[in-house]
């Protein structure tokens, strides 16, 4: 899969004042803003606000923020189905939908729709987004896209006017740190690098001598530490599960109290709304 990422809270800000956005097109129970969302697991989410898969779902009015999960063949069929909506529905219906500016055909279908009201781009160098509680930039630029009906159109609470965009891309900017490469340089790898460095930086270029093994000098290879590592966190993991224990008092009314408190705090969670997913991670 790819980086989770979120609109970041002035974003929902403005989307709810600026275009009355109400729910979420995809969320879940554990990333969702707004208490009513669209997810992928509707028979465990709907107890905690989920109306169901967005591409099972037909609304005839209201406003909705939408963004997919970066796939093409899940951008392909919001797509449909944000068309098949608005052209039957003769009442108010609105899609403020969040997508990465990538170079592909379903981008440029959003954008050429006959819906489109109103796009805005966010630079990703400017951008923000949420990973975790971290505030990061994409890789990518950010394409605000709002989709809407006739009847939505003329509602000056809903109506995308350049004002509103403004408004939208300035909520999307802010100061963040880049999204760095999720794989660590190996420790081996550092460390020749940093002898390098220090042969250049004294003017020498005649190599070190190596340590042989049993000489004063050698260690124990890196790759054995890390199984040792390894070895010692899995024996001690097991000693804390098997000194665990389920008591009546934890398992009695357990289902009871998440669902108490799901129903309460889904609200107000801060969390992701899609961000990058393969097809793999979809399937």
């Amino acid at each position: 899969g790819g980086f989770q990422l979120a609109l970041p809270p002035s974003t929902w800000m403005i989307l709810k004042q600026s275009f009355c956005v109400q729910a979420e097109c995809f969320a879940s129970p554990l990333n969702c803003w707004f208490g009513n969302y669209c997810s992928a697991f509707p028979d465990c989410d709907s107890p905690f606000g989920s109306l169901g898969s967005f591409l099972s779902f037909r609304p005839r009015r209201g406003s909705f923020e939408a963004n997919p999960p970066f796939s093409p063949v899940v951008l392909s069929a919001m797509r449909e189905h944000m068309q098949d909506l608005l052209s039957t529905s003769s009442e108010p219906l609105s899609f403020v939908v969040a997508v990465a500016n990538w170079d592909h055909s379903e981008v440029a279908a959003l954008r050429s729709s006959s819906f489109a009201r109103g796009q805005v781009l966010v630079p990703a160098e400017e951008q923000v987004w949420l990973d975790g509680c971290e505030r990061r930039r994409a890789p990518v630029d950010l394409l605000l896209l709002v989709l809407q009906n006739k009847a939505a159109e003329a509602d000056p609470k809903l109506r995308a006017t350049p004002e509103k965009m403004e408004l939208l891309r300035c909520s999307c900017t802010g100061q963040a740190t880049p999204l760095g490469p999720r794989k660590r340089q190996r420790l081996d790898d550092a460390a020749a690098a940093s002898e390098q460095r220090d042969q250049e930086s004294n003017g020498s270029s005649k190599a070190l001598p190596q340590p042989k093994p049993g000489g004063f000098l050698w260690r124990v290879p890196h790759w054995k530490l890390v199984k040792l590592k390894r070895l010692d966190a899995w024996r001690r993991l097991r000693e804390a599960a098997q000194s665990f224990k389920w008591t009546q008092q934890v398992t009695d009314d357990w289902h009871l109290r998440n669902m108490n408190f799901w129903n309460k705090e889904a609200a107000t969670v801060e969390g992701m709304t899609g961000g990058g997913v393969s097809d793999q991670d979809l399937a």
